[in-house]
């Protein structure tokens, strides 16, 4: 029964609401990104990053870290990743999330999936076997209205690792 419950706070947390703004086209996720991004306005309370990773910036504000590249199939837009994450708020790193020690998230529909647009841009191009820091501006997540926890205008942390693509 417990697990049946945090599966559907998941689903929920990820899933948002209808109002959340998602871009006209939501299956055409950016490519390109700007590397050497600062990330010291993140928590210092969320857990620290090896040294000598590189941040990158697409142009919608996401900032990702590859953490661990993975060596599996990429995920692509319209594909299916199975993941475990942990999330945090980056304002002051407290921890909102988990399903790591359960069971694996499944974000079907890459790209144009029912998750915040910040997932849907930034598990594109994440290899099986991955793990990425996603750090999403409130635009790309929950918005002025949040979620749950998730108070509005809250920008995001996200740990993620694929472990499943197909």
């Amino acid at each position: 029964m417990k697990r049946i419950l945090l599966s559907m706070l998941v689903a929920v947390t990820l899933v948002g609401c209808g109002a959340v703004e998602r871009p006209e086209n939501p299956t055409v996720v950016p490519t390109s990104a700007t590397a050497g991004v600062d990330i010291s306005d993140v928590s210092a309370v969320i857990p620290a990053l090896p040294a000598g990773l590189e941040a990158k910036q697409t142009a919608s504000g996401l900032r990702y870290v590859d953490i661990v590249v993975g060596t599996g199939p990429e995920v692509i837009a319209g594909s299916t990743a199975e993941v475990y994450y942990t999330g945090y708020l980056k304002s002051d790193g407290s921890q909102f999330d988990s399903n790591v020690g359960g069971q694996p998230f499944p974000v079907e529909n890459v790209g144009a999936a029912m998750v915040i647009t910040g997932w849907n841009e930034g598990l594109v191009g994440m290899k099986q076997g991955g793990k990425r820091r996603l750090i999403i501006p409130s635009a790309l997540g929950y918005g002025a209205q949040g979620q749950g926890p998730i108070p509005g205008n809250a920008d995001l942390v996200f740990d993620v690792e694929v472990t499943v693509v197909r």
